[in-house]
This record gives C-alpha cells, sequence and structure tokens, in this order.
C-alpha cells in the first residue's frame, strides 16, 4: 500500500495520494492487529466479553477503515497497464460482481453474524484454533464486501444509493442486535 501510495505521489506530484486514506489504510490494519495479537487475542478464548469486542472490531471497525483507504483505487492509479486492465477486469468479474450486489453483501454479512453464534459453530471455534482463525478470516472478508457496497468508494458495478447504504446497515443492524440478544 504505502509503495503505490509513493508510486502515485511520483507519478502524480500535484495530486499525491491522500494522507486521510493511507492513515485510514493504516488504522484498518492496526484494528486487526490489536484485535489478534494484543491482549483481546490472547483472552479471546477465556473470556467471551472479550470474544465479542474482537468480533466487532473484526467485522464493524476494521472493514470500513480498510475499505476507506481505496486499495483498489490506489492499485489502478499507480499501475498503467497491464496491472491497470487486469485489476479493473478482476473488479468487474462476475465472482466479484455477484458479491458485491447490495442483497448479497448484506446477506453474506448477516449470514457470518448469525451462523457464526450459532452454538455448533460456536463450539468449534472455541475448541479449534484453525477454525478460529478461519472465523476472523471471514469475519474480515464479509465486513470489508459489505463495506465496499456501504460506502461506494471502490470502482464496483454496483452503486447503492443513500437510502440503499441505510437500509443495507439497518437489516445488518437487526442481524447484530438479535444475535446479540
Amino acid at each position: 500500500y504505502l509503495l503505490c501510495a509513493a508510486r502515485v505521489r511520483r507519478r502524480h506530484p500535484v495530486r499525491p495520494w491522500p494522507l486521510r486514506r493511507t492513515l485510514a489504510f493504516a488504522g484498518g490494519l492496526a484494528v486487526v492487529a490489536i484485535a489478534t495479537q494484543s491482549s483481546i487475542g490472547v483472552y479471546d478464548d477465556v473470556l467471551f466479553s472479550v470474544h465479542m469486542v474482537q468480533h466487532v472490531l473484526l467485522i464493524m471497525v476494521a472493514p470500513p477503515l480498510l475499505v476507506a483507504g481505496r486499495p483498489v483505487t490506489l492499485l489502478l492509479h499507480s499501475w498503467g497497464n497491464p496491472v491497470h486492465r487486469a485489476v479493473r477486469r478482476a473488479v468487474r468479474s462476475g465472482p466479484v460482481t455477484a458479491l458485491t450486489r447490495p442483497t448479497v453483501a448484506t446477506a453474506l454479512y448477516c449470514a457470518v453474524v448469525v451462523g457464526s453464534h450459532t452454538p455448533p459453530v460456536m463450539d468449534l471455534i472455541l475448541e479449534n484454533e484453525a477454525a478460529h482463525d478461519a472465523e476472523h478470516a471471514l469475519y474480515l472478508f464479509a465486513g470489508c464486501v459489505f463495506f465496499l457496497v456501504v460506502l461506494g468508494t471502490e470502482p464496483l458495478r454496483h452503486r447503492v444509493s443513500l437510502i440503499g447504504a441505510f437500509l443495507m446497515l439497518l437489516i445488518s443492524m437487526l442481524a447484530d442486535s438479535g444475535t446479540g440478544v
């Protein structure tokens, strides 16, 4: 990320990559590190409350910061063809287009939140370290897909209106609240 930002700065000295985006992306990485490598990561198997704080950090705090950093746009601005063409093709591919439909992104987010808190899945996650690590990756993935659509900052095929983003957030809040209850 930093190499691409420096490359944009060299290629476009009048309009360098905004520092606020770099700080947002770095903040997202810092939140992931705090959630997994700090005392939160140490006690997530011991205290249920810490485990839930970790979930919130990984699905609701880190992803919007990472997405606000606009890594795909940075990659597109920092490289010419053939990298630019390949990234654009990947972003516009069928799987990415399907995942970033507002309904699919919202359903994925809700399914991950609700599904990972069912008793059999929770038991597996608490007993198996690999499953627990996979849960962390799934939370980051689902959160990033969801916030890519809600924030609408990257060059995706589907754009959601302000009302659509509000509805997505409302539905996700219902899933979060229902699971919490």
